[in-house]
């Protein structure tokens, strides 16, 4: 979406490729403040919803099973994770990041490329009149 957004951008406006890259940029910039505004909306008011709905139901269905009578024993479900298993959570929690990083790396770098391929074909199809 950045990359084609990009690429109109600089169509429209771009006269040097400086511009595209500086166009696509300030697009790529605006989309993520976007996108990370609606994302960090949608993750409060969900968690906001599983908390109430936790809470609502949590204490009277847990409270059945538990000799205590509270929501958060969990005594019996515990267990020690091996070392092999612990390792491996790690690995994982590493490649996890190491593919956001690289997503990341991607969009902001998809808008300026976009802006450049822009204005360069603006330039193709002028040159060919």
């Amino acid at each position: 979406m950045l990359f084609i957004g990009g690429v109109v951008v600089g169509f429209l406006v771009g006269k040097k490729y400086s511009n595209g890259i500086i166009n696509g940029g300030f697009l790529t910039l605006i989309t993520a403040v976007n996108f990370g505004t609606i994302l960090a909306a949608a993750w409060l008011i969900t968690s906001g919803i599983a908390a109430a709905i936790a809470s609502a139901f949590g204490s009277s269905t847990n409270s059945a099973y538990s000799g205590t009578g509270t929501s958060m024993d969990y005594s019996n479900t515990a267990r020690s994770l091996s070392s092999s298993e612990t390792s491996g959570t790690i690995i994982q929690s590493i490649l996890v990041l190491l593919v956001l990083l690289f997503l990341l790396g991607i969009l902001i770098i998809a808008g300026p490329v976009g802006g450049m391929l822009g204005v360069y074909l603006k330039k193709l199809i002028v040159n060919r009149r």
